[in-house]
């Protein structure tokens, strides 16, 4: 580990390192881009702008690097807004080769210095010190790389903008960095030259949320993501004034931009409260956390099991109540806020896999600089309507999941655009809906990229046709991943049997296909068993599935169990014209437990009485949908 850049051999060890770091096409645009800025135009200062999960950190970390390799600088300095983000700056500089510390008694030893917008400016307040400050403003000089990371946050921190100021009128070169483009309250003077009247950055070294979409293979580092709105109703007790929300009935433009406003005033917190672990006194928090519960439980078949909620709370104490409402509704949940000195190992063991969750509930742990990739649903149960916070959240969902290590060529769990998507479950706000209403225009740009260049829009699924002995025929959609060979084999035999075919209709397929998309096919074989061996059909095999746990059971046919209850609630006349979500379920659950002669519940029943409950209501599903 090299201590300074002039030790014999270091500037050729970092050359070394440098042509072997893995770079995206837009990371080497950007660097090229960047030191022409420098060497050919004189630029000091190089602003860019990069899409959560987009790699602005490395393109940071190579840039600095590169100034150091060719000489016009010794040493680097980061400031970021967290101890976490920090720390990551540490370590990715390190692995070139050059000595890193976060230790203010390190802070004139070592070739790169990163630190915090708390003690640069000596915020007390924020765990910053006079000393700190002082030791910062004596090691930044013309020899020196400074990097402003997250530079959104000093210009709305009077005390953090002015420490930036300074530290970057000492140093040779700043480069800053954000992943949100607009302009905030308060000003970093060094910045305010690239900034456009709206008060957006106005800069040629950015790569976007659509740019990023439309990247070809492993260059493209995020999702799609899908807004789901919801609609809710607020009655204030003192003067009977009232507020709603109308979620938008279609996704086109139109119903979009009739609902959406960026400027709405209009409170958010009256609707998000919650004041117990029963939710009782919030329908709609009770409608987007049972469609999180589905849309999680899609992502894991999505992801092999790796996909995990978020829900952004109003306060700490809210957090824990719906947690306890999670715990439930038997989800594993775990709470991760600020009074809890444990939250952040806590977020630090889910992030390295040491801890499984199926929900983080949290106020604003989870936003900024949390990088957790598994994170594919979110509930935003939250107060705040700032478009700086609503962005840094949504951002939390928006990476692929890579299956390599970091350093390491990126290989990712998806292949195409639409296999692992982000959902986002949001209150229907005017200013919600204009976040959302964005980011979706830049997906359906990004889709038509694609096809233009010819790739397709990655959201493309090949469908086949199966007909049903009604003689219906039915659309399903084909999944990118094929049956199993055995589980295929199996529908075959049952379609060529005479009773067999009787129950092996359109939807029956299609709840096949489901399960085994939602990562169940050991369930999916014991139930195709259980009906060769009902109707004595030969196939040559041996054992098809293996036996599963009391577990493994249990999570399968509450999966089957939600996603029948939710097809019933919404598709079944008796209950699609109930106006109260939570009477309507209360009472497909009610009448499928009738059927199925269950009194204690789904939830505190046997196994067999689980199978038997999932049975009639698959029954009574496919009596309306196919007669």
């Amino acid at each position: 580990m090299f201590k300074s850049v002039t030790e014999p051999g270091a500037i050729e060890h970092l050359r070394k390192k440098i042509d072997q770091s893995i770079l995206r096409p837009w990371q080497e645009r950007a660097i090229e881009k960047s030191l022409a800025k420098i060497i050919t135009d004189g630029e000091t200062i190089i602003p860019a702008e990069a899409v959560t999960g987009g790699g602005k950190t490395y393109f940071g970390v190579i840039l600095a690097a590169k100034l150091l390799e060719l000489g016009r600088a010794s040493r680097i300095v980061t400031l970021a807004p967290s101890v976490e983000i920090r720390d990551g700056w540490c370590s990715d500089i390190s692995a070139l080769g050059l000595s890193a510390s976060c230790e203010l008694k390190a802070i004139g030893d070592v070739v790169a210095f990163s630190s915090t917008y708390q003690t640069a400016s000596g915020d007390a307040s924020k765990g910053g010190t006079e000393n700190g400050a002082r030791a910062l403003l004596k090691l930044v000089d013309k020899n020196t790389v400074l990097v402003v990371d997250e530079c959104h946050h000093p210009e709305r921190m009077e005390g953090w903008g002015v420490a930036v100021e300074e530290l970057s009128k000492r140093a040779g070169y700043t480069i800053a960095l954000t992943g949100t483009p607009w302009k905030t309250t308060g000003t970093v003077a060094l910045l305010d030259r690239f900034y456009d009247e709206d008060g957006k950055l106005d800069i040629d070294i950015r790569y976007t949320y659509m740019e990023d979409l439309a990247a070809e293979g492993d260059d493209r580092a995020t999702v799609p993501a899908h807004f789901i709105y919801f609609d809710s109703i607020s009655v204030c007790k003192a003067d009977k004034s009232r507020t709603e929300f109308v979620a938008p009935t279609s996704g086109d433009d139109e119903s979009w931009q009739a609902l959406a406003d960026k400027d709405s005033t209009e409170p958010l917190t009256p609707h998000v409260q919650v004041k117990d672990g029963t939710l009782a006194s919030n329908s709609m928090a009770r409608k987007m956390l049972a469609a999180g519960i589905n849309k999680l439980d899609l992502c894991k078949g999505r992801t092999k099991q790796k996909a995990i909620g978020l829900v952004v709370a109003k306060s700490i104490n809210e957090a824990r109540s719906i947690c306890d409402y999670l715990v439930e509704e038997d989800e594993v949940a775990t709470v991760i806020v600020s009074d809890d000195d444990t939250s952040a190992k806590t977020l630090a063991d889910i992030r390295n896999g040491k801890v499984k969750t199926d929900w983080i509930v949290s106020v604003g742990m989870v936003s900024e600089g949390v990088d957790i990739p598994a994170i594919k649903v979110i509930v935003y149960l939250s107060g705040i309507t700032t478009l700086l916070f609503l962005i840094q959240v949504i951002g939390r969902a928006l990476r692929r999941i890579n299956k390599n290590k970091k350093g390491e060529k990126p290989s990712y769990i998806d292949n195409q655009l639409e296999d692992t998507p982000a959902y986002i479950l949001m209150p229907a706000h005017p200013v919600l809906l204009h976040v959302g209403w964005e980011i979706e225009k830049d997906i359906r740009q990004a889709k038509q990229d694609r096809k233009d260049k010819g790739k397709g829009d990655g959201g493309e699924r090949e469908f086949k046709e199966y007909e049903n002995i009604g003689g219906n025929n039915v659309a399903m959609m084909r999944r990118n991943v094929p049956l199993p060979e055995t589980v295929d084999r199996m529908l075959t035999a049952i379609e060529a049997d005479l009773d067999g075919k009787k129950i092996c209709t359109a939807a029956y397929r299609k709840w096949i296909y489901d399960l085994v998309e939602d990562g169940e096919a050991e369930y999916v074989k014991q139930e195709l068993e259980d009906k060769i061996k009902r109707f004595g059909i030969e196939i040559e095999t041996g054992e098809f599935s293996k036996a599963l746990t009391y577990d493994q059971q249990t999570r399968a046919l509450k999966k089957a169990a939600v996603r029948l209850t939710n097809s019933l609630r919404f598709g079944h006349p008796n209950y699609k014209s109930i106006r109260d979500d939570q009477e309507a379920f209360r009472r497909v659950r009610r009448d499928i437990n009738k059927l199925a002669g269950i009194s204690d519940g789904f939830a505190r029943s046997t196994i067999a009485d689980k199978e038997r409950w999932v049975e009639e209501a698959r029954r009574r599903f496919m009596e309306i949908q196919y007669g």
